[in-house]
């Protein structure tokens, strides 16, 4: 196959990258190759841990680091989680917050912190999973009975389908999680997850496979899709309605414009394929021709991904912390790969090994 030779030393040259921007032992991470905006003085970083964590789990080094290292990856993400349950970076909050407030000249919606708060919780969970560790507590702040779930359920806009489709996410993701992790709410989990997954499908276009209401465009569906299916795969649910017709979607669409587009549209992909070989021939083709898209982003000399073509990515949940270089970044870098380690398992790669975290 085409496109795929590079990919082969992919795991080396990734290696070089992280311990280039990385010091004492993964004790702190650079988001970037040398944009940084905040240095290590500043208490921050937590999105950088995470990454790495992910990185390392689906390349298969998690297994080699010395112990000083991934004990380090685990004190500096539990070192940002408060006594509600929530893993943020302050140092996000305080800028997105300070942005929000010189933009709206109004108060900052408590919502708004609150979607960021979640987000990074679920993926630090995600992380600390990778390590074979979890947080000190469950997180909480999610609905547990059938009537809380169709209120926090409708309580957001699913024509923005991405957004909305996060918080449907979040909610399987630490449904679940609390259950396994913790032992909290294992009584009901099943019964509020197949609850919450009902009243996600009604929202099923019959027209196009895809969850949302109203007008929307088509990076916005494919986008949403790909956190609605994040959700259902943290849930264990692994079968959907109308999946010929998302392939169908997402083979006639572009999504390349950075590198979570990238990833969402080959997410969808790779869900829907594993229910049946419909258009197994067009995915095998669509993937090997991503590929090359991917390695537009690809820094071969110093080893990662940019999450931008030629720039590193500036803006990080609103939070300005790069100068957006022509240079790779740890967050294109964790991206690209996850989306390389689900082409690999499309197209049955032969020696490029890689796993997939759930996240």
């Amino acid at each position: 196959m085409k496109n795929i030779a590079w990919i082969k030393d992919l795991t080396k040259k990734t290696e070089s990258f992280l311990n280039e921007i990385s010091e004492n032992n993964y004790n702190y991470i650079r988001y970037s190759l040398s944009g940084d905006i905040y240095k290590k003085d500043v208490f921050w970083g937590l999105g950088q841990n995470v990454f790495m964590v992910k990185i390392l789990y689906m390349l298969g080094l998690l297994g080699n680091i010395i112990p000083e290292k991934k004990l380090n990856l685990e004190k500096n993400i539990l070192k940002f989680q408060d006594n509600n349950g929530y893993i943020s970076d302050p140092l996000i909050i305080k800028l997105t917050s300070r942005k929000k407030l010189f933009f709206l000249k109004s108060k900052v919606s408590e919502f708004e912190m609150e979607k960021i708060k979640r987000a990074e919780t679920r993926q630090s969970f995600s992380a600390l999973n990778c390590l074979g560790e979890k947080p000190t507590k469950p997180f909480l702040h999610i609905p547990y009975t059938e009537k809380d779930i169709d209120k926090f359920l409708s309580s957001f806009d699913w024509q923005l389908t991405w957004g909305a489709g996060s918080h449907f996410s979040h909610l399987l993701f630490f449904l679940r999680m609390n259950a396994e992790m913790f032992k909290y709410g294992e009584e009901s989990v099943n019964k509020l997850i197949d609850y919450a997954n009902y009243w996600i499908d009604n929202l099923q276009s019959k027209k196009d496979g895809f969850w949302y209401t109203g007008e929307t465009t088509v990076k916005e569906k494919i986008n949403g899709a790909m956190k609605i299916l994040t959700g259902k795969t943290a849930a264990g649910i692994s079968n959907i309605n109308y999946h010929e017709l998302i392939i169908d979607g997402c083979l006639d669409a572009i999504n390349d414009k950075e590198a979570c587009s990238n990833f969402n549209i080959i997410y969808c992909l790779y869900y829907c394929s594993k229910i049946s070989d419909y258009r197994k021939k067009d995915i095998e083709k669509f993937c090997c021709d991503r590929l090359a898209i991917y390695k537009d982003f690809y820094f071969e000399s110093i080893g990662g991904f940019s999450f931008y073509r030629n720039k590193a990515n500036d803006i990080y949940y609103g939070a300005k912390i790069t100068r957006g270089l022509n240079e790779p970044d740890i967050h294109g870098t964790v991206m690209f790969l996850w989306g390389i380690s689900i082409i690999s398992k499309i197209l049955r790669l032969e020696g490029c090994e890689f796993n997939l975290p759930l996240t």
